[in-house]
Formats: structure tokens, C-alpha cells, sequence
């Protein structure tokens, strides 16, 4: 979902002024950190509820923690946005106030990570942090921003190619190992259908739905540990009754039989 003017007029002057604090400044401003050059760091979407951060190795750092915050917020009433299901705890950074910098990668020995199950399709600053091994700061990146707005993983096709039959299509998603179909009925939570799980292609067949039921899909793209890459708008469906879909075909056998 791509962040229209309309979306950024809803946003309050004192957010605005809070997310430009937070750049400046940085988690934790009164931390010490060694004076120099920020250093580089790289931040590229994957899904529409994650992304990969980089970053070069620097002196004296035993350890790295990665820090976000949301810069820009999608009021939930008034935008259509991927949902969570049932049971699924919301991301440390939809607990805070908008701008507040938030931990989401912590004790990282590598120089990369993956940021999973992120506020869909939400917009972020990010920064970097090297501690040594005595758990103090010694270097900060610079402030990297990134929009998961139109990242894969958000367009769910829903088609009723028979009486009883859905079909469920969905973009695939860079290093997603799995999809898990969610389901729900309308005004109802979406919660994981665990007769469906896992599914690996990119497509679904659903079959044996009554006339009349109406339910609601959505599907998560996540890695080989489960981790949350992406998820979909949902889709709702009103199963027609078998007279929607027309009598049957007749075939050549059949029509050969007519008569005698």
C-alpha cells in the first residue's frame, strides 16, 4: 500500500516533531558513544513485514544492536492493512508511542540480520548500534529509512472456479521456506488452518465449502523458522449455490446416449 498524501495529512505536527527528534538523536541519547563518523548502514524490504539491515565491521564492537522506529502511522480504522491472527502478539514497536525507538534486534555477532513480523507495510528509521564486550556503546550508524509499502507479499487472487471450490493465488516472497492459510468468518479473527499447513507453492485449492458459508483468507509468507516475511490483505468469499455455476457440461458420451 503505497503512502499517499492523504495518509501523510493524518499525521499530528508533535509526531512529525518526534520523529525528527529521534533521528537527530538517536535511542538512548545520553549513552556513551565514541566520537566519529557514523557509519554506513544499508536497510532493503523483503516482505511487507520485514527487511535486512547490513553494516560493516567496526572496531572494538563484540556485539550489535539494531533500533527502530515508526515514522510514518496508518490509523487501522481508516486504512485497509494486513491484520494479525488470533493469538498473534502485537510487534514491540506497535506497543509505542509513534517515533519512540525500539530494540528489534538485539546481541547480533553477525554484520546483517532480517527483521521479521514488522508493522505491515509500515514506513521506519533505523540505526545501529556496536557495543563492546563490556555491554558499552562505541559506535552509532547513520539513520537509514525504509517503506514496506508495496514489498511483496500484500495481493491475495480469491476465485470460485466451481460449486464448493476456491482458488487462493498470492505473490511469491524473497526466502520465504512456507505459507500458512489463514481463515476466518466475517467480524471473527483470522486464525491458522492447521489442516492446510504447510503449504510451498504460491497457490491453493480449497474445496467442500457449503452454499452460503462466507469466510475470510489471508496467507503468511514466513522462512524455514517460521519467522514472519509478509502477509496479505484478506479476502472474503460468499460460497454461491451450486445453481450459480449452471447444469453441467454435456459431453461427447453423454450427448451420445441422449435418445436411445
Amino acid at each position: 500500500m503505497l503512502v499517499t498524501w492523504a495518509l501523510l495529512a493524518r499525521l499530528t505536527l508533535p509526531l512529525l516533531l518526534v520523529v525528527a527528534a529521534a533521528w537527530a538523536a538517536g535511542p538512548a541519547a545520553s549513552a556513551a558513544v565514541a566520537q566519529g563518523t557514523a557509519f554506513p548502514l544499508t536497510v532493503a524490504a523483503v516482505g511487507n513485514a520485514s527487511a535486512t539491515v547490513s553494516w560493516s565491521a567496526q572496531p572494538g564492537a563484540a556485539s550489535y544492536d539494531v533500533y527502530a522506529a515508526q515514522t510514518v502511522v496508518v490509523d487501522p480504522t481508516r486504512a485497509d492493512v494486513p491484520e494479525r491472527p488470533a493469538g498473534d502478539d502485537a510487534h514491540p514497536l506497535e506497543r509505542v508511542a509513534p517515533g519512540t525507538w525500539v530494540v528489534v534486534a538485539g546481541g547480533v555477532h553477525d554484520v546483517t540480520a532480517t527483521l521479521h513480523d514488522l508493522p505491515a507495510e509500515g514506513t521506519f528509521a533505523l540505526i545501529v548500534r556496536a557495543v563492546d564486550g563490556n555491554g558499552q556503546n562505541v559506535a552509532q550508524s547513520a539513520v537509514s529509512q525504509v517503506s514496506l509499502a508495496g514489498a511483496p507479499g500484500t495481493s491475495l487472487g480469491l476465485d470460485v472456479p466451481a460449486a464448493g471450490v476456491v482458488d487462493l493465488t498470492w505473490h511469491e516472497v524473497p526466502g520465504a521456506a512456507r505459507y500458512a492459510l489463514l481463515v476466518g468468518r466475517p467480524g471473527q479473527p483470522l486464525v491458522a488452518d492447521a489442516r492446510q499447513q504447510p503449504v510451498t507453492a504460491t497457490g491453493l485449492r480449497l474445496s467442500g465449502i457449503a452454499p452460503g458459508s462466507s469466510l475470510r483468507f489471508a496467507i503468511e509468507a514466513q522462512d524455514a523458522d517460521g519467522a514472519i516475511l509478509a502477509r496479505t490483505d484478506s479476502a472474503t468469499l460468499t460460497m454461491p449455490p451450486p445453481s450459480a455455476f449452471g447444469p453441467p457440461a454435456i459431453g461427447p458420451a453423454l450427448m451420445g446416449g441422449i435418445g436411445r
